[in-house]
């Protein structure tokens, strides 16, 4: 007999293959288990083309599958009598079971409806809503209804036929719970004919409408309590305004009215509090003066709001609209639901989940962190663009008799950061020797860039991707191959024009040509 070898992707149930990463490597053996059990085949599993390997017949056997090899055609052939038995047994099953009448298949449905037995009802349906339906019993494990509140009885209150020899019956399925009665649902079905049995052909169901709107106000209680998991709720209050059901899908409106306290014994417990001091007690060496007395103003504010919020409870009023979609059974499908809320228009919009209400406390002591991070900036930021008129040393302080950090040429655009009597305090752009950006220059030798004197500036960008030509004369040109620049978000110094195109300096002391429709000035 030959020894089969097929891919395992090709093998089912449960088999697992343990090491096989190592035994790429040629560091361990493979191991092959078949459910739970460790078998070791003539011909060992191998990895072949990056696909692991086992002798088939070891594996089908194992499984209680027979196999056999046809040499003429070439074929392996894997049969599996136990799964094939099964499927015999239940189809024999199934048939015993078939109802001879049309009230005993609506009968043994809704036994099996109240009994929960989902292979019972699936059985008794034609082979269209048994397609229909079986997604839904195989997801619940083939047990139908919920254990509270179940089915305590049913009763059939109406049966009749119709012109075409079908059978119509409502049956009404009365609801307990360990509270005592829980309402009731109607189902309407319709029963066939079919291969010499009866089968449920339709179904179609009225419900209580508590049933939906006690499954829509649990997910309404649920979104609450996430949205005020930072609080202290002291109570809450969820009115139904408005319920609207049409087939599978309903919607509902409520007021939700929740009187809460933060949930928080002190201002600094607070999560945003808690990153705004963060932020100020990690920065306060680095801070300007400035922003460092912003910072501290800003969350001196919030000490002072927050506490009130502490000791003085607030009320939350909101209508939220919830839609969901139920299944064949009346039980809500989770992934369907969409919450929404009224805006200050009336109008409905989908309700926002990303909204720090929702967020974990990580998350806002990291957005109170960046509150005070952008208001630093904000405080810090340049004052506006200084244009070098005149060349001349940047000083370490605004006096002639300090000391030169750099040298900035006329034409430079500087960052203007503070200006005092006689001096600007300026951020220079660097091009090769970094440090040593800030510092300060005499008013005299600047001025602020405005829309009448920018075009005066000898620093400037250049557009992405423009041709660039890198030479030194104008003649050149011609004779030299276009590159691009591999740095564009860089100030360039522009040196001469000539014609059409425009000369200018890179950093490591690179020069080239481009057209001067490619140079962007700096803007005010």
């Amino acid at each position: 007999m030959k020894k089969m070898l097929i891919p395992l992707s090709a093998v089912v149930l449960s088999v697992v293959v343990l090491n096989a990463a190592w035994a790429a490597l040629g560091n361990n053996p493979i191991r092959l288990v078949v459910n739970g059990q460790e078998i070791k085949p003539e011909v060992p599993p191998q990895i072949i083309h990056e696909r692991v390997l086992v002798p088939v017949r070891w594996v089908a056997e194992a499984m209680g599958a027979g196999v056999e090899w046809e040499e003429a055609t070439r074929t392996v052939k894997i049969g599996a009598p136990a799964v094939d038995s099964l499927y015999r047994r239940l189809t024999l099953m199934e048939k015993a079971l078939t109802p001879v009448s049309p009230e005993e298949a609506v009968r043994d449905w809704a036994k099996a409806v109240q009994t929960r037995n989902g292979a019972w009802q699936y059985a008794l349906l034609a082979p269209d809503l048994q397609e229909r339906y079986r997604p839904d019993y195989e997801r619940t494990g083939w047990v139908t209804g919920v254990s509270s509140p179940w089915v305590d009885k049913y009763t059939i209150l109406e049966q009749k036929e119709d012109k075409e020899g079908n059978w119509l019956f409502t049956v009404q399925f009365d609801l307990m719970a360990s509270t005592g009665p829980a309402g009731s649902y109607v189902h309407h079905i319709t029963v066939q004919p079919r291969d010499g049995g009866w089968y449920i052909a339709a179904i179609d169901s009225t419900r209580d409408e508590w049933q939906f709107q006690g499954q829509l106000q649990k997910q309404v209680k649920d979104l609450v309590a996430r949205q005020f998991q930072h609080y202290r709720v002291l109570d809450t209050k969820i009115e139904l305004q408005s319920f609207k059901q049409s087939g599978s899908q309903a919607e509902a409106v409520y007021l939700v009215q929740v009187s809460h306290l933060l949930g928080v014994a002190t201002p600094d417990q607070w999560p945003p509090q808690k990153g705004r001091i963060k932020y100020l007690e990690e920065n306060r060496a680095r801070l300007a003066p400035e922003a460092l007395a912003a910072i501290e103003k800003q969350i001196a504010f919030w000490q002072q709001e927050l506490q009130e919020y502490i000791t003085k409870p607030q009320e939350a009023n909101q209508f939220l609209k919830v839609t969901a979609r139920f299944d064949s059974q009346g039980r809500l499908q989770k992934e369907s639901v969409q919450f929404f809320i009224e805006d200050a228009k009336g109008q409905y919009v989908p309700l926002d989940i990303n909204q720090p209400s929702f967020q974990s406390e990580a998350e806002l002591i990291q957005q109170g962190y960046e509150e005070m991070r952008q208001l630093a900036e904000a405080v810090q930021a340049p004052a506006g663009k200084l244009l070098i008129k005149e060349s001349t040393p940047v000083y370490a302080a605004p006096s002639a008799d300090s000391q030169h950090i750099r040298r900035v040429e006329a034409g430079a655009v500087a960052a203007l950061l503070e200006e005092t009597t006689g001096w600007f305090k300026v951020k220079v752009n660097v091009y090769d020797t970094p440090g040593n950006e800030e510092g300060w220059v005499p008013a005299a030798c600047g001025e602020k860039l405005t829309k009448e004197n920018y075009l005066q500036a000898r620093e400037v960008f250049v557009k992405k991707d423009a041709p660039v030509y890198e030479c030194y004369e104008y003649a050149s040109i011609k004779q030299t191959r276009p590159t691009q620049l591999t740095e564009y978000d860089r100030v360039y110094w522009l040196v001469r024009e000539e014609r059409d195109m425009v000369f200018f300096n890179g950093p490591g002391g690179a020069s080239y040509w481009t057209a001067k429709e490619n140079i962007i000035y700096i803007q005010p």
